[in-house]
């Protein structure tokens, strides 16, 4: 619970293959039910369901862990993991490498982005 938003995160599959769900955060009226938003680390810019035959970003990290919500700043705060599979990171795009293994700051009523915190130290030099 975050105020008057319940957020939902969810769990992928470790380590099953490089082509898994995203890793989509959403946040639902605490009244209605209704979806205020969604945030997908693949894009984190659209807020909305995905249009017409479009999906969520595939393999994206995921918070499946014990989230937290400061009432006084209207901010969740989700301890993100690494998109599939873990360790193996052929795949990951720039946006894994930036919420993957991460402490991610959202507004509870809306869902935008306040802050990241990257803490995977393994992350390959360029």
């Amino acid at each position: 619970m975050a105020g008057t938003t319940v957020v939902v995160g969810g769990r992928v599959a470790d380590n099953v293959q490089t082509d898994m769900p995203g890793g989509v955060v959403r946040g639902f009226d605490v009244i209605s039910g209704q979806m205020r938003w969604a945030f997908d680390p693949g894009n984190p810019v659209s807020k909305t369901v995905p249009a017409g035959n479009s999906t969520y970003v595939r393999s994206t990290p995921n918070s499946w862990a014990p989230m937290s919500y400061d009432p006084a700043t209207n901010t969740t705060f989700l301890p993100m993991g690494s998109s599939s599979t873990d360790i193996y990171g052929v795949e990951r795009t720039e946006l894994n490498h930036k919420y993957g293994a991460s402490l991610l700051a959202l507004d509870a009523t809306n869902g935008a982005e306040k802050w990241v915190y990257q803490t995977d130290v393994r992350r390959p030099a360029k």
